[in-house]
């Protein structure tokens, strides 16, 4: 694996872990980004709910945390039928909510929406939402938050 990612003058290091690759780098000055700006390149590395990181979370609900970066998250869920999660919102990160399979109920600032397999619907920063699965079969989607939403969630009231 390189330890480099082109840009002349930076100093970047390999890290490994939990079978994912990654060269982290410090720019010089004269790059296009800050002067010690650390930045995380993902080199190498197969994502799947084999080999990711997994948690678990409201009601025997999945996660599998296929990408972990802080400017850029992907993760995969599964809800199995009746589940939801609590109403929140997030301060910095946009999300992207891709379903893979099942029907995904959205509550996105009171609006009702229901997602079927390709749909996708985007969650900007501030709008309050929840993800419930109201269907008889489960559903999994992908979640995809830039920066990463990791501490990133406030918890809101419901409405009413």
């Amino acid at each position: 694996m390189s330890s480099s990612c082109g840009v002349e003058g930076a100093l970047c290091a390999p890290v490994c872990g939990n079978g994912h690759h990654l060269v982290l780098c410090t720019f010089p000055t004269s790059s296009i980004l800050p002067a010690g700006h650390r930045y995380e390149v993902q080199t190498l590395g197969r994502a799947n709910t084999k080999v990711s990181p997994r948690y678990t979370w409201g009601d025997e609900c999945d996660g599998w945390r296929l990408l972990d970066l802080a400017h850029l998250s992907v993760i995969e869920e599964r809800m199995p039928p009746g589940t939801s999660e609590v109403r929140h919102m997030h301060q910095n990160a946009h999300q992207m909510f891709y379903v893979l399979e099942g029907v995904l109920s959205m509550d996105v600032e009171g609006v009702y929406h229901q997602l079927a397999a390709a749909d996708a619907f985007h969650i900007p920063p501030g709008a309050q939402h929840l993800v419930r699965n109201d269907s008889g079969a489960p559903v999994r989607f992908l979640v995809i938050s830039s920066p990463s939403s990791t501490g990133d969630r406030l918890v809101v009231s419901d409405p009413g």
